[in-house]
């Protein structure tokens, strides 16, 4: 999730994003500024040479505008690097960089002359998805997809539980008989779960999990999503 902002990537191309909260910290960017603060982050999608392919008109209200909002994104935020190394885009954001804070910032994008720096800005959850839903259409747009190589791999260590906005509470994230990794178990709310998923040229193909075989653990998984032993007993006997 980190490094494609989805528990399914295609890793037949790299664009992997880049979390640079720590960069904004103390900006005078509000707009940024207030979404660490209220516990978000910011990540960035360096896309090679895409300061060019893609124009402002397109960055603003076009093509790459409308899949960021496709996501539910409220914006998209954007640098551009020119050939001299200086930065382009939205202004406020280019004055509140200092030369330190400037070099720091491409350092960690991995950025060059000619790149285009796409962000995501909030709820890690959003921020994924919309950098996730970009990054894939970026590829196709621009054919960066070797499609004579094939890219397999295991997605492991899971949360046991995601956080559900509307309702204000946990919920299980595969589903609440999932076991839970035994080094975990101390902190229940965010243990990771024995579960795998395999996934093929980003489509999953299979998965699995171990399930809980403990009444105990299974009590506190099921305490943890709202649902009591009494409930389950009338449930299932009454």
């Amino acid at each position: 999730m980190d490094r494609y902002g989805s528990d399914r990537p295609d890793a037949r191309f790299d664009l992997e994003l880049k979390d640079v909260s720590n960069v904004f910290t103390e900006s005078s960017f509000r707009v940024f500024t207030e979404a660490l603060e209220s516990g978000g982050i910011i990540k960035v999608l360096c896309v090679p040479s895409g300061a060019k392919k893609y124009s402002n008109s397109a960055l603003k209200k076009g093509d790459v505008y409308n899949e960021a909002m496709k996501s539910g994104a409220k914006g998209l935020p954007f640098l551009k690097v020119l050939d001299n190394g200086d930065l382009e885009g939205v202004a406020a954001l280019v004055s509140s960089l200092d030369s330190e804070d400037k070099s720091n910032f491409v350092r960690q994008c991995g950025a060059k002359p000619g790149d285009l720096i796409l962000f995501g800005v909030g709820p890690a959850a959003s921020v994924n998805k919309t950098l996730d839903r970009l990054r894939l259409f970026v590829a196709h747009d621009m054919d960066l997809i070797d499609h004579s190589k094939h890219s397999i791999m295991w997605v492991t260590d899971f949360p046991m539980f995601e956080w559900n906005e509307p309702e204000q509470r946990l919920e299980a994230l595969h589903h609440p008989f999932t076991a839970p990794r035994p080094e975990d178990m101390d902190d229940l709310p965010s243990a990771r779960a024995l579960a795998y998923d395999m996934v093929y040229n980003g489509v999953e193909i299979g998965g699995g999990s171990l399930r809980i075989y403990k009444r105990d653990v299974q009590e506190k998984v099921l305490e943890i999503i709202g649902i009591s032993a009494e409930e389950v007993r009338i449930t299932l006997f009454d």
